[in-house]
């Protein structure tokens, strides 16, 4: 809804992974070291730029989501100001839309910053 700015700082997801994701019914909640994320919107997993996994609300959550488990984060990166790109050592990558002009997408909480709502 509010879309993602090109000068987001998501430094604290770097050299960590994610242990867990929390499946609920209308979201998605995980935590990337401390940084914790509530995702209400569409998630893809790539490996080398090719989709191999998506979920979104009311909708099973594919396998390949566990294969970025564990995985040490490299980078992150603002694709554009609706998509949030995660990349991980294994060449996988989670992309987080933000695909809601009236709703909001999902909110990032990192510890010692005031939470982050796109």
């Amino acid at each position: 809804m509010y879309k993602i700015q090109s000068d987001i700082n998501l430094d604290a997801i770097i050299n960590n992974s994610i242990s867990e994701f929390c499946l609920y019914r209308h979201g998605v909640n995980f935590k990337i070291g401390e940084t914790a994320f509530m995702v209400q919107s569409a998630m893809v997993v790539q490996k080398l730029e090719l989709i191999i996994g998506r979920w979104w609300t009311n909708q099973n959550f594919d396998k390949e989501f566990f294969d970025i488990l564990d995985c040490k984060v490299i980078s992150y990166q603002v694709d554009d100001k609706e998509t949030l790109r995660i990349l991980f050592e294994n060449d996988y990558s989670l992309l987080i839309l933000d695909n809601s002009d009236q709703f909001e997408s999902f909110q990032i909480l990192v510890p010692g910053k005031d939470i982050i709502v796109i």
